[in-house]
């Protein structure tokens, strides 16, 4: 979050940053859900 409007004033490094962001909590959640089910 902090990191994030840290680099919000580079444009394409702020986008890259957050699609990591989004799949390293999609892949976390998807990991947790196969191990609890």
């Amino acid at each position: 979050s902090i990191l994030l409007y840290t680099y919000r004033q580079k444009h394409p490094f702020n986008f890259v940053l957050l699609g990591f962001y989004t799949v390293s909590i999609s892949f976390v959640v998807g990991l947790t859900c196969a191990f609890t089910s």
